[in-house]
């Protein structure tokens, strides 16, 4: 049975990567005597191929013109200046073709090359791009990278505020009796420009010197676009505006000062949130959710919500107050919640209460030092207990893609460490860390490879003695599908499912674009929990799903098979985004 899985699985798979897309009849233009550049450029500055395939040859001949004058265009563009050029229009019962025949001749050659700036004290910013330039003395003339590196100088201009920069001379002296192109360019970036005053509009909701906190930008610090984008960035992150328009006032800059205006329109004070889910792990799900954004004009944020599923219940409460130094990066958040969970291996009742410290580098790490009080009641099996635990830890985490819903590209870190004593609250001692990833690979537009893994150790004396919300289970829509909601792990002499002290897992999926919003899956998982290294009882499954690319992330429906016990098929729904 297992063989028969295995082989159908691999004939799915080549099937579904083997799938052809759907082409429709369209004109042949056909170049010959060019090489693969050329053949590019003169394909890019035609215009014809736009023309459908009922087109009569009557307008085609009148295109000839247009066609060999575009087809000029382009050899010239790489340095042809003496091609000569024979078309040929025919046409049969589904559509018309061109043959364009080219004969490019002898390339122009650059001679004498020219690029400098008219400064030596000019920002290194323009020396690296007129180093990096790929224009060589002796090279084919090719005016589409002497364009690239004008345009390249410009932008890095303007974006960096030297709103006077021009170029000297910008010229290209063609010979074409000797085959040669001199190039003279001298650009001249002229002064910076700097951040002016900064005026708000008038904003109630939050105190002026709190707002103009989350600016960051100082009069007298120097423009960027890049700053003004962050700054935009930011300022939506922050969730206190749902409108930010940041305009730079260049007709009223003086002495190389430009004056900013941001507008800001605040969100409701008030956020009332619901929502209905379903996972094969927990069933139906509701959640009911509470926030006032403006609990203080400091920014002080108050947020809360209640989620109710058939196996779990979860409320929280958390108040967030901004650091006034850096409030969109630093923060300290007070929280306080309870959960109650009832599932096949335990049942537990947990209280905690926590304050973190939170702070996000300028390059995207989030980083958390906490510490919690919980109190925990459980039953697993016939061990039923109550413990204290004061616990102090730290947190490491990143998301980078392309589309945080739908990302082609991307990846995920997380890393915590955390740890008790028996000496401080705490009924017991331990060490625990958590270190899980995924990442997103696009193999070629239609298909994708996605990988996860999850691992977590814990160093304690007696396994009995810590709360069963901290060991480790494996099981489930996010772990191992084909397996019931945690399931897996290390069992007593009842056989029964206690959980361990570690974890390792990991799942390899790919996925089909077969359809726009559709992808099909195949995926294998892997993994357990165990107690010690030597003694790991590694489970694996395979299956297929289907997703469905909603607006707000992907709704997959697995089917998934184990390989390692006879569990047979079991189905598994999930909605949330790969990262």
């Amino acid at each position: 049975m297992r063989a028969l899985i295995r082989h159908s699985f691999t004939i799915f798979l080549m099937l579904v990567l083997s799938m052809p897309g759907f082409a429709a009849e369209a004109p042949n233009i056909s170049i010959d005597g060019a090489d693969e550049d050329l053949r590019n450029n003169i394909l890019n500055h035609l215009r014809i191929g736009g023309e459908s395939c009922d087109t009569g040859m009557g307008r085609l001949l009148r295109l000839q013109n247009q066609v060999r004058t575009n087809t000029e265009r382009a050899a010239n563009a790489l340095g042809y200046y003496k091609s000569s050029i024979d078309l040929r229009f025919s046409s049969d019962d589904t559509c018309w073709s061109l043959l364009i025949e080219i004969e490019p001749g002898e390339p122009v050659l650059i001679g004498d090359l020219n690029i400098a700036l008219n400064d030596k004290q000019a920002p290194v910013i323009f020396s690296d791009i007129i180093a990096a330039s790929p224009l060589n003395p002796g090279q084919q003339l090719n005016h589409g990278l002497y364009e690239n590196l004008k345009n390249e100088l410009s932008a890095t201009a303007v974006e960096n505020g030297y709103f006077a920069a021009r170029f000297l001379r910008s010229e290209i002296a063609i010979d074409l009796i000797n085959n040669r192109a001199d190039i003279d360019l001298v650009f001249a970036p002229g002064p910076q420009f700097y951040f002016g005053e900064v005026s708000l509009n008038n904003f109630s909701a939050l105190d002026s010197e709190f707002v103009r906190s989350l600016i960051g930008i100082r009069e007298g610090e120097a423009y960027s676009n890049d700053t003004l984008m962050n700054l935009r960035n930011n300022l939506d992150q922050s969730q206190y505006f749902s409108q930010v328009a940041i305009n730079p006032q260049l007709a009223q800059a003086q002495n190389q000062s430009v004056p900013l205006s941001i507008t800001l329109e605040p969100r409701p004070r008030y956020a009332y949130s619901a929502g209905l889910g379903f996972t094969t792990d927990t069933g139906p799900r509701i959640r009911l959710g509470y926030g006032n954004r403006y609990q203080t004009r400091r920014g002080h944020r108050l947020d809360s919500d209640i989620s109710l599923s058939k196996i779990r219940f979860q409320s929280n409460l958390h108040y967030t107050v901004p650091i006034r130094r850096n409030p969109l990066r630093e923060s300290l958040q007070y929280a306080a919640g309870y959960i109650r969970e009832d599932n096949d291996t335990f049942d537990s009742k947990r209280v905690e209460v926590e304050t973190a410290y939170r702070n996000q580098s300028e390059s995207g790490w989030l980083r958390n030092t906490f510490i919690n009080y919980q109190r925990d009641s459980y039953v697993i099996n016939t061990e039923s207990d109550v413990s204290n635990l004061a616990i102090l830890g730290f947190n490491l985490s990143k998301t980078q893609a392309d589309d945080l819903i739908n990302p082609r590209r991307g990846w995920k870190f997380f890393s915590e460490i955390s740890g008790a004593s028996s000496a401080v609250i705490s009924d017991t001692s331990f060490i625990q860390t958590n270190i899980n990833g995924s990442r997103v690979h696009s193999l070629n537009q239609l298909t994708r490879l996605l990988l996860r893994f999850n691992s977590g150790f814990t160093w304690i004396d007696d396994r009995e003695e810590l709360p069963v919300s901290l060991r480790f289970l494996a099981g489930g829509d996010q772990s191992l599908r084909g397996y019931k909601y945690r399931t897996l792990g290390p069992v007593d002499e009842n056989n029964t499912i206690v959980g361990g002290k570690h974890l390792l897992s990991s799942n390899l999926e790919v996925d089909y674009l077969f359809r726009p919003g559709w992808r099909v899956a195949l995926f294998t998982d892997g993994g357990n929990a165990f107690n010690e290294f030597d003694d790991i009882d590694w489970k694996q499954s395979i299956g297929v799903g289907l997703r469905w690319l909603s607006p707000i992330g992907p709704l997959r429906f697995d089917l998934a098979h184990t390989l390692n016990d006879n569990e047979g098929f079991r189905i598994h729904v999930t909605m949330g985004p790969d990262l």
